[in-house]
């Protein structure tokens, strides 16, 4: 089993931020990705099979203004392991891979994103940095997401439970890409 969840970003737009941030930005999440699954997935087939989940976001299903760098990343990880995961089909490897998609988890990362999207001009909504009162406008069911939450459907990925399930994008984001 593989669990890729690393990331990072920033909130600024796209004229103002760096080449060198954007690239950052692509080596942590895009290259971070490809790199665990191109040295574990042989191991996880060698050993008779298994699950990579790799962890992307929202974003990587819809933009966000002034996320641009990490929209593409977690784009770039939804389409890499859809790709990865018909690869391992065809070899017959065993091997499944699948993309989670959160939205608003409340965790630092997403506190410090709604006070920097706030300070930047980006927060239309995100007047405060209280997660589950921002999640009463931004999240269609109203609450935000917690990370016991997002690993629960990890944990079912990961899972024989989830045989059949690969090369699937799976949102846990209270309906915010359902619309």
């Amino acid at each position: 089993m593989l669990v890729n969840c690393a990331g990072t970003s920033m909130v600024t737009d796209t004229f103002s931020m760096s080449l060198e941030d954007f690239r950052r930005i692509m080596a942590v999440n895009v290259e971070g990705t490809f790199l665990g699954m191109k040295h574990a997935v042989p191991i996880i087939a060698n050993s008779g099979g298994g699950s990579v989940v790799n962890i992307s976001s929202m974003a990587g299903l819809k933009g966000i203004a002034g996320m641009t760098a990490y929209c593409a990343s977690k784009g770039a990880i939804r389409m890499m392991s859809k790709a990865v995961a018909l690869e391992c089909a065809g070899m017959r490897n065993n091997v499944r891979v699948n993309s989670v998609h959160p939205g608003f988890v409340d965790t630092p990362a997403l506190r410090k994103h709604i006070d920097d999207a706030t300070k930047a001009g980006h927060g239309r909504g995100l007047e405060t940095i209280e997660p589950d009162e921002v999640a009463k406008t931004a999240v269609p069911i109203g609450v935000a997401c917690t990370s016991e939450e997002v690993g629960e459907m990890v944990a079912y990925l990961v899972s024989n439970g989830a045989r059949h399930v690969t090369g699937a994008e799976i949102p846990i984001d209270g309906g915010m890409t359902a619309g």
